[in-house]
């Protein structure tokens, strides 16, 4: 049951706040689209404007947010860092994210730095 009400609900979200446009990942398109369909069904039904059809913005340049191991940040792959966490497991999760063999003072590479994909994200 949950496959099926699970888009339905993040349509609900996207369309409750009557926005004109959303930014969302690549991967979260697909969840974007439905809402577009919803609010288009809607509209059409009741021969009104009603809901808003949002658009998307999509930056390539983040538009997968790396997590910790590098791969694309997800609870299921247990390498993201979540809103709330305590300062203490944050240093520890930071810790783990892997980086290069240069030494503190050498220049890093941004392009293969996952430190840096995640700075640059903010």
């Amino acid at each position: 049951m949950g496959i099926f009400d699970y888009p339905i609900l993040m349509a609900a979200d996207i369309i409750g706040y009557d926005c004109d446009v959303v930014p969302v990942g690549k991967d979260q398109l697909q969840h974007l689209e439905m809402a577009r369909d919803i609010a288009r069904y809607v509209n059409h039904h009741y021969k009104a404007e009603i809901l808003v059809e949002p658009k998307p913005i999509i930056d390539d340049a983040i538009a997968v947010i790396p997590g910790l191991d590098g791969r694309k940040m997800s609870k299921s792959y247990n390498n993201y860092i979540s809103m709330f966490e305590g300062s203490a497991d944050l240093k520890k999760k930071i810790a783990t994210i892997p980086t290069d063999s240069l030494g503190l003072d050498d220049p890093k590479n941004p392009d293969t730095c996952n430190v840096f994909a995640l700075i640059k994200t903010f």
